[in-house]
């Protein structure tokens, strides 16, 4: 059959909107956070579930061999396959051949390990990555020849900002980084590894000297700072790709690797009156108004061309769409629905796979918007019909968000670009858990370890366990070092304090910006602990119904039953149960601040807003 792609209208549509939101602001939201750098106080509730999204991250981030974006990669995971469990791999060009041997030989390694065979060196599971990592080395050690790391006033800053850490502990920080730029193209692999082991413990052992140390007018971290991170994350990921063999074996009973083909780059060319296009369809009437005061903001005299200009050329599939489309034509594959990710997921993939109806989710999203992001390409008309209604209802949500900053935010300060790879590190929920047998096996210690010393006493210690409504304390003691004993315990405790505001029950902090399609001026703000029950402290949909229903100049006259409202763009919600249940989706993915768009029949609708036909 031969491959359909989204009408050519309907695509150039949505990168018209692309391309104006990402020119009024590229970044469309907070960054979350990466399974590799969580705490395990965010972890999953299952102990299995937690490992296979730190696995799939891990083993997508040693898949991504080349940097920029067509070495982004993504991995999913299928279990009961005849054939064993299988590892799906996608990257934005594709995996290549020698990457793909390399990774089989690298699960041939996990799969003797759960057999009971000896762990390997971590340098064997990251290997695949040694040019990328001996680059970062280098680069580090750039930065040390080019005065960019200055010791001298790293101490003083670390001295000034904090009273906690000892003068022992500073000069151990400070001869670990004045050892960076020693290494050099024919270091040992016993160096190789020392290093990315010491990056690896720097956020647990020095995060309050590294934290002093990049302190920077702009709040941005110093890019030797996130170069140690990111040289830190290969470590974590060697450690939790293993710990998953060790845990879990019978994920391995045999382990193999797939990859999916990556679709061919679709060419692009913003043809005709491109801006006045996007224009019309988002101030309809006000065209002229705002393209005159658009290219006052640009700087041109000819905003038109600007616009076409920051217009892409090719557009490509990212790797998460490709497997989210490699599911739907393979719906007999019982996928883990969770897709790991060599970098954080871009603003257009985390919107796709929040429409999607297979239900796959990412660990973190940047939230910044390429413009060269398409839809996969199908060879089945429903999976087609399918992704033209996402790529319409996305399309729609950039619109209106379009339309709001060209009337309220023109011409605002950009929010900060966040970087797109994670930079943090954490061994946390990968070390609290004891295995039969040790991962450091076969690990050469170091001449000089790095790794700060630990009081003898016992310490105790909490985590908190977010699986459900209500936060149980955790504790483990310490009991040598790097060694912890998990202890549970009984006490249940209400959500902690968040931003310096007192909680009384676990959606209280979130707060909602309630608007009116078209009429962005009637509006109502809401803080839940404001409407929540004192009975069972959740809040209550006959309270906020009833400030919605406020009439008046500027309120919103929300009539319930008769119309519903959208959760920033992507969940639709009428009643009580879907309300409740985009909290626990805000709760889930960290997030306190939302907004939501009330609609009518006649104001919203999918189908009767698309301009074209169905050919």
């Amino acid at each position: 059959m031969a491959t359909l792609e989204v009408p050519k209208k309907t695509r150039h549509r949505f990168t018209q909107a692309a391309v104006l939101l990402s020119m009024l602001d590229p970044v469309r939201g907070e960054a979350s956070t990466q399974s590799l750098d969580e705490d395990s106080a965010k972890t999953e509730p299952s102990r299995e579930q937690f490992l296979k999204r730190k696995f799939l991250d891990s083993f997508a981030l040693i898949c991504a061999v080349r940097k920029g974006g067509d070495g982004v990669s993504a991995a999913c995971m299928e279990e009961g396959e005849p054939q064993g469990t299988i590892v799906q791999v996608a990257s934005n060009a594709g995996v290549g051949k020698g990457t793909l041997e390399m990774l089989r030989v690298i699960i041939d390694k996990l799969n003797i390990i759960a057999s009971g065979g000896p762990p390997p060196k971590p340098l064997n599971i990251i290997r695949l990555d040694k040019l990328r990592i001996r680059q970062l080395l280098s680069d580090l050690g750039d930065c040390q020849r080019n005065s960019k790391i200055c010791l001298s006033g790293i101490e003083s800053r670390i001295i000034e900002s904090s009273a906690t850490a000892s003068q022992p502990r500073i000069e151990q920080f400070l001869e670990w980084l004045g050892d960076i730029s020693t290494v050099g193209p024919d270091a040992t692999s016993e160096v190789f590894m020392r290093h990315i082991r010491e990056a690896q413990d720097a956020r647990r052992d020095y995060s309050t000297i590294l934290q002093a140390a990049s302190e920077t007018q702009t709040g941005t971290l110093p890019h030797w700072v996130s170069l140690i991170l990111k040289l830190g994350r290969y470590g974590v990921a060697s450690r939790a790709m293993v710990q998953l063999a060790l845990e879990f074996p019978s994920l391995f009973n045999p382990m193999i690797v797939e990859t999916v083909s990556p679709p061919p780059k679709v060419p692009f060319v913003a043809d005709g009156p491109a801006l006045n296009s996007v224009l019309k369809r988002v101030v309809a009437g006000r065209e002229a108004e705002y393209s005159y005061r658009l290219a006052r903001i640009w700087g041109s005299g000819d905003p038109e061309s600007k616009f076409k200009t920051a217009c892409p050329t090719r557009l490509t599939v990212h790797a998460e769409a490709q497997l989210a489309c490699f599911y739907d034509h393979h719906p007999e594959r019982n996928a883990f629905r969770f897709i790991g990710v060599s970098k954080k997921s871009c603003y257009l993939c985390f919107k796709f796979l929040a429409l999607h109806p297979g239900f796959f989710n990412v660990s973190s999203s940047h939230q910044k918007l390429y413009v060269s992001w398409t839809l996969p390409p199908t060879d089945n008309r429903e999976t087609r019909a399918r992704y033209k209604s996402i790529s319409i209802g996305i399309c729609q949500v950039m619109e209106h968000t379009a339309q709001k900053e060209l009337e309220q935010r023109l011409g605002a300060t950009h929010r900060p670009v966040p970087a797109d790879s994670s930079t943090g590190v954490s061994l946390s929920g990968l070390t609290e858990h004891s295995a039969e047998r040790s991962f450091t096996s076969g690990v050469a210690v170091p001449e000089r370890s790095m790794t700060l010393k630990r009081k003898a006493s016992a310490t105790k210690c909490t985590l908190a366990d977010k699986a459900g409504p209500y936060q149980s304390s955790v504790s483990y003691t310490q009991c040598s070092a790097g060694t912890k004993s998990p202890q549970q315990s009984t006490a249940i405790t209400k959500p902690s304090t968040l931003n310096g505001l007192s909680a009384s029950g676990p959606f209280s902090n979130i707060v909602i910006l309630f608007t009116r399609a078209g009429d962005a001026t009637r509006q109502e703000i809401i803080r839940m602990s404001d409407i929540a029950d004192q009975s069972t402290e959740f809040p209550s949909w006959v309270k906020l119904v009833d400030i919605l229903n406020a009439g008046g100049k500027f309120g919103l006259g929300f009539r319930d039953g008769l119309e519903y409202m959208v959760i920033d763009g992507l969940i639709n919600m009428h009643n009580e149960r879907q309300f409740l249940a985009c909290l626990q989706y805000l709760r889930n993915i960290n997030k306190l601040n939302a907004e939501a768009v009330v609609y009518s029949a006649e104001t919203y609708g999918l189908a009767s807003s698309d301009p074209e036909s169905a050919h």
